[in-house]
């Protein structure tokens, strides 16, 4: 929904047919209610808006899967609760990760963040369906 949104405001000629194509890329979606619960917990505890904490609940509930987001005012605001890298941080991890012939996801070398509250291990990786 947010997608064709924005598609229709930045994109209106051709709105209709790339919402289309989006379908047809069968992308995964979750209908679990502990995400929508995370969701919403979010949205209260951090003030935000529930589109953004829906993503981040995303990743939270999602054994290693992290939130790349451009939204440096959500970033700031969601920090603590991990599973969540800016996507400044993220691009120069991938420049640094190409530059030293690593493997791109590279979150952990990134932020110091962990994957879950009192979990030891770093930033999980990119979960291909986030």
């Amino acid at each position: 929904m947010e997608v064709g949104a924005a598609l229709a405001r930045e994109s209106p000629d051709t709105a209709v047919e790339d919402v289309g194509m989006l379908a047809g890329l069968e992308l995964s979606m979750t209908a679990d209610p502990h995400v929508w619960q995370r969701g919403v917990e979010l949205a209260t505890e951090l003030k935000q808006h529930l589109f953004d904490t829906y993503y981040h609940a995303v990743a939270l509930e999602t054994p290693g899967c992290t939130l790349v987001t451009a939204d440096e005012r959500y970033f700031r605001v969601a920090r603590a609760k991990g599973c969540i890298v800016g996507l400044t941080e993220w691009q120069l991890c991938s420049t640094r990760a190409k530059a030293d012939s690593t493997p791109e996801r590279c979150c952990s070398r990134v932020s110091p963040q962990r994957t879950r509250p009192g979990d030891d291990s770093e930033l999980g990786q990119l979960a291909e369906h986030a």
